[in-house]
């Protein structure tokens, strides 16, 4: 899915990572141009399931992402 920013176009995408204790679900948010850098965003997790309250950090991720990183 593409989402324009304030610094282009963010593509964001569903993935599964393969680990020894199962698939690991994640969405990669991209610029539209060369990243300069790469963030991995990681949650609390917890028993509800919930990624943090009002999508904090699906707004951090497009936010970074719309500043030139790469983020997972």
């Amino acid at each position: 899915m593409a989402r324009v920013g304030r610094g282009g176009v963010v593509n964001e995408r569903a993935m599964l990572v393969d680990t020894s204790a199962g698939p690991l679900g994640a969405i990669v948010a991209a610029p539209d141009r060369e990243p300069h850098a790469a963030a991995l965003l990681l949650h609390g997790g917890g028993t509800s399931g919930r990624p943090g309250n009002n999508r904090v950090f699906a707004r951090l991720s497009r936010a970074l992402a719309d500043s030139g990183l790469i983020v997972v």
